[in-house]
């Protein structure tokens, strides 16, 4: 049995890494980075534009809404006036009656 082995060529051969990345690649991967700046910094833009204008569309409905609390506040008090007018009433008819059904018992 041979115990000795023969030399391969490629025993001392060392491997060399090659560490360079090409120039396309890297101005690849620049330009998509700056395409994706451009694209969140315009969606933000928009987001903001968004903003505003909803912003000012609560603004219009919180004023709208302020409006229409003072209407149906000045209904209620008209209400509650005319609730306090028909029990005036009622009283004034409740003491006619009264005063008629006096005269009734006392004219018999």
């Amino acid at each position: 049995m041979n115990t000795t082995s023969t030399p391969s060529p490629y025993d001392d051969a060392r491997v060399r890494m090659k560490y360079e990345v090409p120039l396309t690649w890297l101005l690849g991967v620049m330009a998509v980075i700056v395409g994706q700046a451009a694209a969140v910094y315009f969606a933000q833009q928009r987001q903001g534009e968004l903003i505003v204008i909803l912003a000012e569309s609560n603004r219009e409905l919180a004023a709208q809404v302020r409006v229409l609390s003072v209407l149906l506040n000045n209904k209620d008090i008209k209400d509650v006036q005319h609730d306090l007018q028909l029990a005036d009433h009622e009283r004034r008819l409740l003491s006619i009656e009264s005063v008629m059904l006096a005269t009734r018992r006392q004219s018999r």
